[in-house]
């Protein structure tokens, strides 16, 4: 309820965000509604770093990747929008295959071009260490379709010359995006509709 009354109260102050051609003045100017849905069901391959050469073949990255032993790892994901922490999943302690089921709804999001997961790993004593990350570039989806699938965990930084895939992430994305017209361009509807008796 907190949530909401703060939503109101700063949507208020708020200057809407409009596209469209200004000097019509009814029916030029319209807004955009978007909402991405995510559901982060589950990781694997936490315990199996490896580099990704461009030429080596799936085969051969399996191999390298199985040689480790497995180790609890408590791991924790993060959702990123435009810079800024949009959710937190919680901590889920695994032998490298976590399993979280977690579903967030981001309604009322301005314009965006990536959604970023950071995959956080939690030991006793010390602060938590970004095990990788996974970028999606949300302009290239279809808006409405859902997407299901493995996205790969990488390791980047100034000290790693190639990607270290650290782990698989999978994650359902939905991304919406819908117009909404001016009022003016609705009343005609409306006045009908509101004369129906139903």
């Amino acid at each position: 309820d907190a949530l909401v009354t703060w939503m109101t109260l700063l949507r208020s102050y708020a200057s809407p965000e409009v596209y469209g051609p200004s000097t019509r003045t009814e029916g030029g100017l319209y807004r955009i509604w978007r909402q991405v849905d995510l559901h982060i069901a589950q990781g694997r391959n936490f315990n199996r770093p490896r580099t990704i050469p461009a030429s080596a073949s799936t085969s051969e990255q399996a191999r390298e990747g199985g040689e480790q032993d497995a180790v609890d790892l408590d791991l924790y994901c993060e959702v990123y929008f435009s810079h800024t922490v949009s959710a937190r999943t919680s901590l889920k302690r695994s032998l490298g295959s976590p399993e979280w089921h977690e579903r967030f709804s981001f309604p009322d999001l301005p314009q965006f071009e990536d959604l970023l997961v950071i995959v956080w790993q939690e030991k006793r004593g010390i602060k938590p260490i970004a095990v990788g990350t996974v970028n999606i570039s949300l302009t290239n989806f279809r808006r409405g379709s859902l997407i299901d699938g493995w996205f790969p965990v990488l390791q980047t930084g100034a000290t790693i010359t190639t990607p270290l895939q650290v782990g698989q992430l999978r994650l359902r994305i939905q991304v919406q995006e819908e117009v909404v017209l001016p009022y003016a361009a609705y009343s005609r509807v409306l006045d009908v509709s509101n004369s129906c008796a139903f």
